[in-house]
């Protein structure tokens, strides 16, 4: 009951507390439902009007039961759903800006590297086998300053 009414003033939903709302409901409406049976069953069996007219109170009451169960359900699991949408949402935010503070040392990085390969390749005279014109380094490999994506990170200035 708390939890309904802390949902209720803050509009966050809690994910278990949500489920097992939503858990209770339907094993509430499958209980009702079986209850349902047995109840129909000992009215056939009646041997009286009255007792007849009581078991049938009990069968309404179970069947609202299971009404409101299936009316109640279908919120909840919206309810459920809008809360994990958030949940992911904020779990994305926070990768996001995780990500952008591990940008700048990952871009320092990558730059360190090409140019360590660049200077190892300089005093080796090149790559063995091939054109120094060509572009034959970057399939076989090898990080080149002139492969766009490393261009890129220089230039970005995050």
């Amino acid at each position: 009951m708390l939890r309904a009414v802390a949902r209720m003033i803050t509009g966050k939903a809690d994910l278990a507390d949500l489920q097992q709302q939503i858990h209770a409901l339907k094993v509430e409406g499958a209980e009702a439902s079986a209850e349902i049976d047995k109840l129909k069953q000992l009215r056939a069996s009646a041997t009286s009007y009255d007792e007849a007219r009581d078991l049938d109170d009990r069968i309404n009451r179970q069947i609202w039961v299971c009404e409101h169960a299936a009316a109640a359900i279908p919120e909840l699991e919206l309810q459920l759903a809008a809360a994990r949408a958030a949940a992911q949402a904020a779990a994305l935010a926070r990768h996001k800006t995780a990500l952008v503070e591990l940008y700048p040392r990952l871009k320092r990085a990558l730059v360190a590297a090409v140019a360590a390969q660049e200077e190892a390749m300089a005093a080796r005279g090149g790559l063995p086998g091939t054109r120094r014109s060509g572009r034959e380094s970057e399939f076989a490999g090898y990080w080149v300053c002139g492969v766009p994506t490393l261009g890129i990170l220089r230039n970005l200035a995050i």
